[in-house]
Formats: structure tokens, sequence, C-alpha cells
């Protein structure tokens, strides 16, 4: 029996959470053919076929669905080790991998620049999304999310509260003869991230219809750029975070707060999180102080 290499255990895993090889190899980052010759690699160790090879993809075989769980505590370990020794060895330098919200929802350009400016040996790689997961594998150091339930396997503080409410162009608000009601509006919304089921930013179609049954949806979008700039283009009501729709003079608040509010979409806090073996390291830990210090004085 072959002794059992990490390497080939990861590909196992990352073809299996991928669904094919292309795919694989571009979370890998790595060749496409490398992906496949170390699986074929790893099933010939092990005498077992792993995946059924379809049209549409690799599809995990009874045995390698056995498998798996084993292979998700080996990551779990080797991810805790690299994390560990990251955080022992770890300099105030280096590069820092920040998972954030989109500028669309929050803007933290001034607080980044902020940072860098104190810590320019720290190189930020930025990665824009509502994942919670990308923290169990290393793809992100620290986390920045807008919840009002962070998720119990990260640590950290809630250093704001974040306000939202109901905005239109003052040329949508023009077409009506009176002020229009919530119910005459046609909006513009959020579609969420099925990546992160936080309920308060993530599902504000399905939480406005439970207080709003004659909710009308002009456009939803998963891109929170997308939906200010349909908003800015007088299509319709959106429901954007006030400092970012003070960016914009042309968009005019509408006095649905009661509604947004019964819909539990009126706030959400602003988190920094990062996972409890990161907390020795001083880059991680320099970048949560200062972004805690400078976020909690807005």
């Amino acid at each position: 029996m072959h002794s059992m290499n990490w390497e080939l255990i990861k590909i196992f895993l990352a073809v299996h959470r991928n669904g094919s090889a292309t795919a694989a190899a571009k979370s890998l980052k790595i060749n496409h053919a490398t992906v496949i010759r170390r699986l074929a690699q790893l099933e010939q160790n092990l005498q077992l076929r792993l995946f059924d090879h379809l049209q549409t993809g690799y599809r995990i075989t009874d045995v390698g669905r056995a498998l798996l769980d084993d292979g998700l505590k080996m990551e779990a370990a080797a991810v805790s080790f690299e994390r560990k020794a990251q955080s022992r060895g770890d300099q105030a330098g280096g590069v820092l991998k920040v998972s954030m919200p989109e500028t669309a929802f929050v803007d933290l350009s001034a607080a980044l620049k902020g940072f860098h400016q104190r810590y320019p040996q720290i190189e930020l790689q930025l990665l824009s999304t509502a994942k919670i997961s990308n923290m169990a594998r290393l793809e992100a150091d620290v986390v920045i999310r807008l919840t009002n339930e962070p998720p119990v396997l990260l640590v950290g503080k809630q250093v704001q509260t974040v306000g939202f409410g109901a905005y239109a162009h003052r040329d949508y608000i023009g077409q009506f003869d009176d002020a229009p009601t919530a119910e005459q509006c046609g909006w513009i919304l959020w579609s969420g991230s099925e990546a992160s089921p936080m309920p308060e930013v993530n599902q504000p179609v399905r939480l406005l219809q439970q207080v709003l049954p004659a909710l009308r949806l002009t456009l939803t979008s998963n891109s929170m750029a997308e939906i200010i700039t349909v908003v800015r283009a007088a299509m319709g009501v959106g429901l954007l975070s006030h400092q970012v729709a003070a960016e914009y003079p042309e968009l005019v608040a509408l006095p649905f707060d009661n509604i947004v509010a019964r819909a539990g979409l009126d706030s959400a806090g602003l988190w920094l999180l990062t996972h409890q073996d990161l907390r020795d390291s001083e880059r991680v830990m320099a970048f949560i102080r200062f972004f805690s210090e400078q976020l909690s004085s807005q």
C-alpha cells in the first residue's frame, strides 16, 4: 500500500467540490492536465475508482464518498498545521488576504488607504465575495462581513452598524402624480448569494415580501454594483446603504423606513473576523486593530 500523499488528497477534494478537472485546476491554480494525472495516480495507488467520468464532469463514486470524510479531516489538519506555523513565525509584513463585501454595500477604501500608509510592508490581496467558507481552506486571513449573525467558526468583533434604506432617482419619483407608495413602486433588489445565506443582507426579496405581499419586482441582481447602476438609471427603488447612497446626489430617500425595518433589513453589523488559529498572527491582528479603530470611530 502506498503512503498517502496530501497533494493527491487535495486533488481528490477539489475535483469533488468543483465537479470537473478544469474547475478543480482553476481553484488550485494548477494545470488541467496535472489534475487528471494526479487523480489517476491516486486511483492507481488505492486500486479504487473514486469518480465516474461523465460527459457533464466527474461524479464521486460510493467508494469515493466513503473516503470523503477522512479526506476532509486530513485537509482540516493540514490547514490547521499551516495556520499555526504561519502565526508563530509571522511578522507585520508579507501578504494579507482579506475577503470583503462589494464596495457597493459599504465603501472601505479610506480605511484600506490608511492601513497601507501605516503598514506599507504588508501587501493586501482583496477578495470580493459573500462566502464565509473560504476561511476554512486558507483562502482568506481576514473576513469582513455585513451580518447580524456572525458564523460561530470564526472569531472577531462588530465594529460598526451599517444602515440601509429605500432610494430612487428623483426622475423616477417624478413619474408619479403624488408621492408613491411602496406597493406602487417597482423594486430593484439584490438577489443574494447561495454561499452566504445570512438573511439580513442576502435575502431582501423574501424578507420584503413577508411585510409587503404586493411587492412589485422590476429587477434583481447578485451584483450590488449593478443594482446601484440601475437605480441611478431611474428604473425603480433600491435598498441601499445610507453611506453609499449619499455619494449620489440624484438619489432620494423614500419614506419606507417602517417597511424596511419590519423586514429586518434596516441595518446589519459590520464584522471583522478571522480564524482562531490566526489570532497570534501579527499582520492579521495589525489589520483588525487598525480597522477596528478606524471604523468604530465613524
